[in-house]
């Protein structure tokens, strides 16, 4: 909603100057019902004419109480009451986001900061002012919230593994609990923590669109990877010194097309690897 405020040069005898205001647009002068233009070369500076025919002029300025006009003369009108720092620090509160949310953060904060330093130059009464600014802060972090969770999802790629790879971020001893975001692959060459040795597709017989449970994805993964690991490593599983892991789908994953079980050899007692373990029969 537009405010409007009316105001005269002292001294003169008019015109009336009326600063128009919204929420999110920038100020406007008017006389006589008519824009006034911002003068050559600066952004908040406006020439008017008394009714003498005096070339004045005036100045916006914002400060953390508002918007002040400065006529050429000095002297100045406060356009806002002026407002206590705590209720200043209220309205930017949403700019917090910007430290939790990066970009997201930023726009959506300052969108909301906008909203709440609107609301703190309101004429309305200081408890519904309050209210109204908190509830505005909660609204933005909500927000912010959902847009970072919508954007995680949809850049989400689901890991793939492809036999050969030599990979980090896993421990043997986690079991089937490993957190796929924390693997990276790395050279063979250097020391590292498994070996891919084996990829499996989950038939579609299994795949279906809800996630089929661990059990099952367990029951594939034991089928499927000592027989992999033979074809690579060039020794049963069973004979090996080496032990072995399987990375799988979960059910958030699932959910966005993975269904692939990667055999990741690693060494005894969770000793890290180095050098490849293809055909090596150990």
């Amino acid at each position: 909603m537009a405010r409007s405020t009316t105001i005269r040069l002292p001294g003169t005898d008019g015109p009336d100057i009326v600063i128009e205001r919204g929420a999110f647009s920038k100020p406007r002068v008017r006389v006589d019902g008519k824009d006034v233009p911002r003068s050559a070369g600066s952004k908040d500076t406006y020439a008017v004419v008394t009714a003498d025919g005096t070339p004045r002029s005036i100045s916006l300025k914002s400060d953390r109480n508002g918007l002040r006009v400065i006529a050429d003369d000095g002297s100045q009108f406060a356009l806002d009451p002026p407002r206590p720092l705590w209720e200043t620090a209220l309205a930017f509160l949403p700019i917090g986001l910007v430290a939790v949310g990066g970009l997201i953060g930023g726009g959506v904060g300052g969108a909301a900061a906008a909203g709440n330093i609107a609301i703190s130059r309101s004429g309305i009464r200081t408890p519904i002012r309050i209210a109204a600014m908190l509830a505005l802060s909660g609204v933005a972090a909500v927000a912010w919230l959902v847009l970072a969770l919508a954007l995680a999802s949809a850049t989400y790629q689901v890991p793939t593994y492809a036999a050969g790879a030599c990979v980090n971020g896993i421990q043997a001893e986690t079991g089937t609990d490993i957190d796929a975001g924390a693997i990276r692959t790395t050279p063979c060459t250097g020391p590292h923590r498994g070996e891919v040795v084996g990829v499996h597709a989950i038939p579609a017989t299994v795949a279906g669109a809800t996630f089929p449970g661990m059990s099952t994805i367990e029951t594939v993964a034991v089928e499927r990877c000592p027989s992999l690991f033979a074809e690579y490593v060039g020794i049963a599983f069973e004979s090996s010194r080496l032990e072995m892991i399987y990375l799988h789908p979960s059910d958030e994953t699932w959910g966005r097309g993975d269904r692939q079980i990667a055999c990741v050899a690693t060494g005894p007692a969770g000793e890290d690897l180095t050098g490849s373990v293809a055909g090596t029969a150990q």
